[in-house]
């Protein structure tokens, strides 16, 4: 018998996964909690096997009380089920000590086959976040060298290669979609490209994006040295470069 806890901000969740776990021969509901802090307390009492666990909730998130409860209770196996699907959010359950991560929109035969899953020790990943994962980590193969860069504000800053290519089709006025056809990627992976870059360059929308680029870059990319285009921030010239353009004062110049 599978013993499971239940752990979820929004009751009508809770309830109806507790009517599905409920109606399976080989589990058991042991417990429900409203939020991380509320399943540590609960879990010496409750002593279950899997905990579904979601990930965004007030008074402590899934992804703390994942490893809180994974420290505590090494056995207890954490399977997150969640509405987000971004690499980023698998990647720091799994680090945290999750076995699991389900998107909460998939079949119910897909999530009771991850609970029955992760309860015989096994790992399970859904498959709308799958190919997400697979592109992060190409991506971090590519992403070894990172650069350094700096804001117009003078803090540096570093680019990974894979960020400065997204960062150039954005540049350019490619869509998600069509950035994703361009680079081989999911489009959820540009996604997650697009929101670190504008957190790493504070950039306030995309548009912002295109301007810091065109506006405050410099490309360092001497002919033949075998480097990429990569982004440097902050650099702008002092002079007109831009020949007879009157609005090119200011604005920066692409190295050769």
């Amino acid at each position: 018998m599978i013993r499971v806890m239940i752990v979820d901000d929004d009751p009508v969740t809770r309830s109806a996964y507790g009517k599905l776990i409920g109606a399976q021969d080989d589990m058991q509901v042991v417990g429900e909690a409203e939020s991380g802090l509320d399943a540590l307390r609960k879990l010496p009492g409750t002593r279950p096997n899997v905990v579904l666990m979601d990930l965004h909730m007030p008074a402590m998130d899934g992804v703390e009380a994942t490893r809180k409860m994974v420290a505590k209770a090494p056995d207890v196996r954490v399977l997150v089920v969640t509405i987000f699907d971004q690499p980023e959010d698998v990647e720091a359950a799994v680090a945290a000590g999750a076995s699991g991560f389900v998107i909460k929109n998939s079949p119910v035969r897909d999530l009771l086959r991850a609970v029955r899953l992760v309860g015989s020790g096994q790992g399970v990943l859904s498959p709308e976040v799958t190919g997400g994962v697979l592109d992060m980590l190409r991506g971090s193969a590519q992403d070894s060298t990172v650069k350094e860069i700096e804001t117009g504000l003078g803090v540096p800053v570093s680019l990974t290669q894979r960020e400065s290519e997204v960062l150039r089709l954005i540049a350019m006025g490619k869509t998600n979609s069509e950035i994703a056809d361009e680079l081989f990627l999911a489009p959820t992976s540009v996604k997650t490209y697009v929101s670190r870059l504008r957190a790493k360059l504070k950039a306030r929308s995309r548009a912002e994006l295109v301007t810091l680029y065109y506006v405050n870059s410099a490309i360092s990319d001497a002919p033949g040295d075998g480097r990429r285009q990569v982004p440097v921030f902050g650099r702008r010239s002092n002079s007109n470069e831009s020949g007879d353009d009157p609005r090119g004062q200011g604005r920066s110049r692409w190295r050769a």
